[in-house]
């Protein structure tokens, strides 16, 4: 008999023994555990390829004698969201650095150019 609940289906798959349990052990240590996970990877994976956020997504449990602030819940972010994340800010950090280049140089090629 399998404890899975209402509206929920028992997956099984193959999956390198040391990699499952090192899964389960970060898994632990960050206060959640891998159905969670893997639960919230599912709902990620299904929503960038359609695009539509999937409703009751939940939250990665924190244990409740583990201070929540914004160094451990950033921790905690999925890998992929951290990225998209890093490349968005990235991307306008160029943007920004680069028009702030063009406005200067501008600037400065002209004062040159005016002293010549």
């Amino acid at each position: 008999m399998s404890n899975t609940g209402d509206g929920k289906k028992l997956a099984t798959f193959n999956v390198e023994a040391e990699l499952w349990e090192a899964f389960k052990n970060k898994a632990r240590d960050n206060g959640t555990n891998a159905s969670a996970l893997l639960n919230q990877y599912l709902k990620n994976y299904l929503d960038d390829l359609d695009g539509v956020p999937s409703t009751n997504l939940g939250s990665t449990r924190v244990r409740e004698s583990e201070p929540t602030n914004d160094e451990s819940l950033i921790d905690r972010l999925e890998p992929r969201l951290v990225e998209k994340i890093k490349a968005q800010i990235e991307h306008g950090l160029g943007e920004l650095v680069n028009s702030l280049i063009d406005a200067n140089l501008s600037a400065a090629v002209e004062a040159q150019l005016g002293k010549e």
